[in-house]
């Protein structure tokens, strides 16, 4: 199963191209099942106009790459509290974090931070930031662990 979010308008309705199924659709976020590693797949983001006819406003692609559970490391991160004030803990108890950091963006892309892990409980400051979601990618033992989270 796969979890679309989505920024902006969806339109009306969802057409997929592809042998797969959106099975939940809630405001901007879409469900999809029937997913297989290595394919593409392509989404269509539709109007109606009064007369019934479909035009695609959004056209989106994406390809799958599955991990397999049984290849991936025991790795616990933990990013609290979310939401908050712009301070917010990045916990790597019981992580090697030799080389480990982080870089965190905002919902545009642009990188807001870049800082070394020094302890496996660290706190970090982005107070100076506006509101607004941000994600945080934690680089440990040559893997990347994304989380999303909030400053209000």
């Amino acid at each position: 199963m796969l979890l679309l979010q989505l920024l902006g308008n969806l339109g009306d309705s969802v057409v997929t191209s592809g042998n797969f199924a959106i099975v939940n659709e809630v405001e901007n976020e879409l469900t999809a099942t029937g997913l297989s590693a290595g394919e593409s797949y392509t989404l269509y983001m539709v109007t109606n106009d009064d007369l019934g006819n479909k035009s695609p406003i959004y056209k989106i692609g994406f390809s799958t790459n599955f991990v397999d559970i049984s290849d991936t490391k025991n790795i616990n991160i933990k990013v609290y509290p979310n939401p908050n004030g712009g301070v917010f803990q990045i916990d790597l108890s019981n992580n090697d974090i030799t080389g480990a950091f982080i870089t965190v963006h905002d919902l545009k892309g642009n990188k807001i931070a870049n800082i070394d892990l020094t302890e496996q409980k660290q706190t970090i400051d982005l107070g100076e930031q506006p509101n607004g979601v941000y994600f945080v990618q934690v680089h440990l033992q040559n893997e990347v662990f994304t989380h999303r989270f909030v400053i209000e």
